[in-house]
């Protein structure tokens, strides 16, 4: 089990026109993983607004901040995991402390941290204040874009890609190198892994995803788990 950040840009007129949840909704439903873990086209179980990546997007650092790990403990609910009652019992799931990003529908945690309220922003203002942490994922129109696929405990998984060519008796992982792209007929929606080191994705992700951004796009940092 493990949780990443993703951001997801979301022009404003969407928003104003679905509400931002609706917004969030649509671009994260193609990746939902479902039954099925890591299923082809998968990138989560469930997502919330903020969550243990809270003030990213204004460059607070969640990684320094105690009280956002304890608020956001692993949680069951009732929406994208409807068997988790059932399965973990009622007092797991109060232990979640509000904690809600399991019903999908994009609700923040840890809103205590009231001086550190940056998770929805604009383009503009990112690039303004010029301590925007990189994300491990980001998101637009339904392309996710990743350095490589998240796993368990904080693993890589196998990609797509990888995934199709270790059914082949001929399966070579040392060939396994450059992007991975893959496709949902569908929806539509896109996958693309970039199979890059770390370093390099954060160098580049403002240039490659921000930057290109229409002004009145809004930015929202969104904690996913797998």
């Amino acid at each position: 089990m493990s949780h990443a950040s993703v951001i997801v840009a979301i022009d404003k007129a969407k928003i104003k026109a679905n509400g931002l949840e609706s917004a969030l909704a649509w671009e994260m439903a193609p990746f939902d993983e479902g039954n099925e873990w890591f299923r082809d086209g998968s990138r989560w179980d469930w997502y919330q607004i903020g969550g243990r990546f809270t003030g990213s997007l204004d460059g607070y650092d969640p990684y320094t901040d105690p009280i956002n790990m304890e608020v956001c403990n692993l949680c069951a609910g009732t929406g994208v995991r409807p068997d988790g009652l059932e399965r973990f019992g009622a007092d797991w799931v109060k232990s979640c402390n509000g904690c809600n990003g399991c019903e999908g529908k994009g609700q923040r945690v840890a809103s205590q941290l009231k001086k550190h309220r940056g998770d929805i922003l604009e383009v503009t203002r990112v690039l303004e204040l010029g301590k925007f942490k990189f994300a491990y994922a980001f998101l637009s129109n339904r392309h996710w874009h990743e350095a490589e696929r998240m796993g368990w405990f904080g693993a890589p998984a196998y990609t797509e890609c990888e995934r199709k060519d270790l059914d082949k008796p001929t399966a070579d992982p040392d060939k396994w190198f450059g992007k991975c792209l893959h496709k949902d007929e569908r929806t539509g929606a896109r996958i693309i892994c970039w199979n890059e080191p770390e370093e390099i994705w954060g160098e580049q992700f403002i240039r490659r995803f921000i930057k290109p951004l229409p002004t009145d796009t809004l930015l929202v940092n969104v904690d996913y788990h797998v």
